[in-house]
C-alpha cells in the first residue's frame, strides 16, 4: 500500500519522464531506416496511467505494431561470406585440398542461401539510458519517501 506522499512523488516521476520518454522514442523513430513512410511516428503516443494506493503509475508507449518489424526485411545474405577465411576454416577439417575447397564453397552457398542475420532490437542506447535514469530516480525518491514516512511514524508513536 502506498502512502499518499509516495502516490504524489510516483506520479510526479512518471509525468516528468513521459516526455522525455516519448522524445527518446522520437529521435530513434526520426532516423531514416525507421523513417519509410513517417507512419509510425505519426502513431507514436505516450500516456501516464495514473496508480493509487495499490498500483504504481504505468507508462504506456504505444505505436502502430508494423514498426517492430521495420528492420526484418531483408534479413538474407547479400553476398557470399569472406571466401579467404571460409578456406581457411575448412583446411582445419579436411586435409586434403580439393575436398577442403568443396566444403568451405558448400559452406558458404549453404549460408548465402538459407541463413539469415538476426533483427536488431530498434530500441536504442538513448531510450535505454532514459529508462535507466528514471528507474535510479524512483528508486531514490522511493527511499526518501519512505524514510520521511518512518520518520513520520515514530514521532506520532
Amino acid at each position: 500500500m502506498y502512502s499518499a506522499r509516495l502516490q504524489n512523488m510516483m506520479q510526479q516521476i512518471a509525468r516528468d519522464y513521459q516526455g522525455k520518454i516519448e522524445d527518446a522514442v522520437t529521435k530513434v523513430l526520426s532516423q531514416p531506416k525507421y523513417r519509410n513512410t513517417g507512419e509510425g511516428l505519426g502513431t507514436l503516443q505516450v500516456k501516464v496511467i495514473d496508480g493509487d494506493a495499490e498500483k504504481s503509475p504505468v507508462i504506456v508507449v504505444q505505436a502502430a505494431d508494423h514498426i517492430f518489424r521495420l528492420e526484418s526485411k531483408g534479413l538474407q545474405w547479400t553476398k557470399l561470406p569472406n571466401m579467404k577465411n571460409m578456406l581457411a576454416w575448412a583446411e582445419g577439417k579436411k586435409p586434403d585440398k580439393k575436398e577442403a575447397r568443396q566444403l568451405a564453397w558448400a559452406v558458404a552457398k549453404d549460408k548465402y542461401k538459407n541463413d539469415t542475420w538476426k533483427p536488431k532490437r530498434w530500441r536504442r542506447p538513448s531510450l535505454s539510458a532514459v529508462l535507466k535514469e528514471m528507474n535510479a530516480e524512483m528508486l531514490k525518491e522511493f527511499d526518501k519517501a519512505i524514510q520521511e514516512d518512518m520518520d513520520q511514524a515514530l514521532k506520532e508513536g
